[in-house]
């Protein structure tokens, strides 16, 4: 008795293989697709677009405004002066970090800000559905926590380059120190 030459059954591995190539692929294409639109624009209150920053974009200091006090919560100063001028000292930290980075730093970073800033790999990749000045507190630190916690690599990379960049502008600022009792470094003799 010979049984008949039947395939075995469609294991689960192959199919979460299949299942998990096409993603890849999917979500490669639209990585590609990302890189070559333009980034939504972000104006000021007076209706400017240009930048006062050497690295930094208006659509890229428009999410770092929202993202910062999310990033920092319970660091910046309560009073609203102060803490929009924190804010502004950050984002001039971060523009001048980046400035003084090696050329392929400076190339992740901006595709990251791309990423970031460009309405359909904002919406799909980051989450955020709503341009960043109407992304409530919530979403933005359902996104941080998704990145920071995600299982792929690419966006916890993602997270810790923009949690260094921020919390770094902050913290070396010397602005900070006061509100942290740090007295700066010891004077050299």
């Amino acid at each position: 008795m010979n049984a008949p030459n039947t395939p075995p059954p469609p294991s689960d591995f192959g199919c979460g293989r299949r299942m998990f190539l096409k993603a890849g692929m999917a979500g490669t294409a639209l990585l590609l697709l990302g890189r070559w639109l333009p980034p939504a624009r972000a104006a000021d209150s007076n209706g400017a677009k240009e930048s006062t920053f050497a690295y930094l974009t208006a659509a890229d200091a428009a999410m770092l405004v929202r993202v910062v006090p999310i990033m920092l919560d319970g660091a910046l100063p309560k009073e609203p002066g102060q803490f929009n001028a924190a804010v502004g000292d950050i984002l001039r930290g971060i523009d001048v970090t980046i400035g003084h980075q090696a050329l392929s730093v400076r190339g992740e970073v901006r595709d990251l800000f791309g990423v970031l800033t460009k309405t359909i790999t904002r919406s799909l990749i980051a989450g955020i559905w709503t341009s960043w000045d109407k992304a409530t507190d919530q979403d933005i630190r359902d996104f941080l926590a998704s990145w920071r916690d995600s299982r792929f690599d690419t966006l916890r990379t993602g997270y810790i380059g923009l949690n260094n960049l921020i919390v770094g502008s902050w913290y070396g600022n010397p602005k900070s120190w006061v509100r942290i009792g740090y007295d700066g470094p010891p004077a050299i003799a």
